[in-house]
């Protein structure tokens, strides 16, 4: 039988200093969470909104969790929806390859240039981050 579940063993390695660090799960969505406090109601209602409109669309339009490649929404869709076809058409897959990455993700040009990826043409960032003298340059990527 196939394990649908696999423990996610890499989260060991997260430990920012001075944060709280709390898990989410709903469903197959399971967050790992750093905050300054712990913040589980907030980020469990904020999950299982985002959840609860993905879930919503996929009832009205099958083939949104069924494709394998980008297509098109509706304007009037959630914000969620438009950023995981969005993300979809940059990737040249289907919308639910992104709904792990659903919404903004922020990402350091520092990890992006070991990647060996181009990220001129994204957004880019400053964050002051705790612990940190200077301030850390990532770029968004929807």
């Amino acid at each position: 039988m196939t394990k649908l579940y696999q423990e996610r063993t890499y989260r060991c390695l997260a430990a920012p200093e001075g944060l709280e660090r709390f898990q989410v799960k709903i469903k197959e969505s399971d967050l790992l969470v750093f905050a300054e406090r712990r913040l589980d109601s907030l980020a469990y209602r904020a999950l299982g909104q985002a959840r609860g409109e993905i879930e919503r669309h996929i009832e009205r339009h099958g083939e949104f969790a069924r494709s394998l490649e980008p297509c098109d929404v509706a304007q009037t869709a959630p914000q969620i929806i438009r950023d995981m076809a969005d993300s979809a058409r940059s990737w040249d897959v289907g919308p639910m390859a992104s709904v792990a990455g659903a919404g903004e993700t922020l990402v350091s040009e520092d990890a992006l240039s070991h990647a060996g990826m181009e990220f001129d043409h994204l957004e880019r960032r400053e964050l002051s981050l705790k612990g940190r003298s200077a301030p850390v340059a990532v770029r968004v990527m929807r």
